[in-house]
């Protein structure tokens, strides 16, 4: 018999979830306790029915019993492993004992909230739906491109798109501050 007895995600409003399945036998005596660590994307990758934001423990309980059932068949009912991480990228099975510090420094993800002009929210919504990607995920991306074509001149502190129209070791201006070097006055 599967039982989940713990379906929560690891931090308060995070986007990994650790979930504790116990095995028993016929007579109710505990085979092995099994952990399963996912995040959102895992789940959503591997959905069996379950694409929503946020998950219930029910739901929770219903994924984790299923990849765990999968797994049973994988390994004819003798997993090596007390665990397994899923994420959208893949699967890694393993010691569940080591899972607290390796999962989270390789999720590296923080969940956090932003408050959008509507007409920004609106821009990403369609390019959620245009894309197939999370709201999350094309924020994410626009970020991060925002953040490979932008710098903070130095001389003004403003941040600026595009590339610094001068440049040293220590040093980075932006065009207003590089031609006021040349004004006279």
């Amino acid at each position: 018999m599967i039982e989940v007895t713990y379906a929560q995600p690891f931090r308060t409003g995070g986007n990994l979830y650790r979930i504790i399945i116990h095995d028993y036998d016929d007579q109710r005596r505990l085979n092995r306790t099994y952990e399963v660590w996912t995040t959102l994307e895992g789940i959503k990758s591997r959905s069996y029915g379950l694409n929503m934001e946020n998950p219930l423990p029910s739901q929770l309980a219903t994924f984790a019993k299923h990849f765990y059932t999968l797994r049973l068949q994988e390994t004819n009912s003798e997993p090596k492993e007390t665990g397994v991480f899923i994420t959208g990228n893949g699967v890694k099975y393993g010691q569940a004992e080591a899972f607290t510090d390796q999962m989270v420094d390789e999720d590296g993800m923080l969940q956090t909230n932003i408050s959008l002009p509507s007409s920004l929210h609106e821009w990403v919504k369609i390019e959620s739906a245009k894309t197939k990607k999370s709201l999350s995920e094309v924020t994410r991306l626009a970020l991060e491109q925002y953040r490979t074509h932008s710098f903070t001149c130095t001389k003004c502190g403003k941040i600026k798109m595009g590339l610094p129209y001068f440049q040293d070791e220590t040093r980075q201006h932006c065009r207003d501050c590089f031609l006021k070097a040349f004004e006279g006055g």
